[in-house]
């Protein structure tokens, strides 16, 4: 049976609770938005402004009265937007969403809430920002580049996010790990540069817990790829 979990992130503003596990067997928020985030690249170029309404409600789906999916048509434009990227990158759109599987009426919402809107484009840095995080205490500097490299706007965002991957760091699969994601979250503001972790930084974090997070049923974010670190 279900149960109204507490949920707060920035990838669905506005969603306080969710019902899990969700119809993919996740049990934990955590588990549901490190899967979520394979998605982070459409995000970041705004194929479709639906794609976050849509995915939360599959992911994260809202715990408020009674569990509604969304409508086959909310899919399909979110499918719509961002096809020609998907072919571009020969990406799969996953079976597990296929349009098909949804209703076209009754019992299902079109858009709006639960979830909401990402920005779209590649990130880009505005400000430097004063920051303080529980999760990253110690850190050399003081001033984080924002939006992040996550296309997030403030440290209470970049916080909520570091929250959700705590269950992952406090595995202890690698030493790297804390460090290397506050670097993504919090990137250095030095000067009128962005710094962001290297890819050697990623690569330790990365290769020390494929296994935990293969056998946790974690998926590693597409966005956090190695490859588009520096090196």
């Amino acid at each position: 049976d279900g149960r109204c979990v507490p949920v707060s992130t920035g990838i669905c503003p506005g969603l306080s609770s969710a019902l899990l596990p969700n119809e993919f067997g996740h049990k934990a928020p955590e588990t549901a938005l490190l899967e979520f985030l394979q998605f982070e690249p459409l995000f970041r170029v705004g194929c479709s402004p639906q794609l976050a309404p849509f995915l939360c409600g599959r992911y994260l789906p809202e715990c408020k009265g009674q569990p509604l999916v969304p409508c086959r048509s909310l899919c399909e434009k979110a499918i719509g937007g961002c096809m020609p990227l998907l072919q571009k990158f020969y990406i799969k759109w996953p079976e597990a969403l296929d349009c098909a599987k949804l209703p076209t009426s009754g019992n299902c919402y079109g858009g709006g809430r639960p979830g909401g809107s990402r920005p779209g484009g590649r990130p880009k840095f505005s400000s430097c920002v004063e920051f303080s995080s529980d999760f990253c205490p110690g850190m050399p500097y003081e001033t984080a580049a924002f939006p992040n490299l996550l296309s997030q706007k403030s440290p209470t965002a970049a916080n909520l996010t570091l929250a959700e991957l705590q269950r992952l760091v406090q595995t202890g699969c690698s030493p790297y790990l804390a460090d290397f994601l506050c670097g993504v979250n919090f990137p250095e503001c030095r000067g009128d540069q962005m710094i962001a972790p290297c890819r050697s930084l990623c690569t330790k974090a990365y290769e020390a817990c494929a296994d935990t997070v293969r056998e946790k049923g974690f998926t590693w974010p597409r966005v956090l790829n190695c490859h588009q670190f520096p090196s």
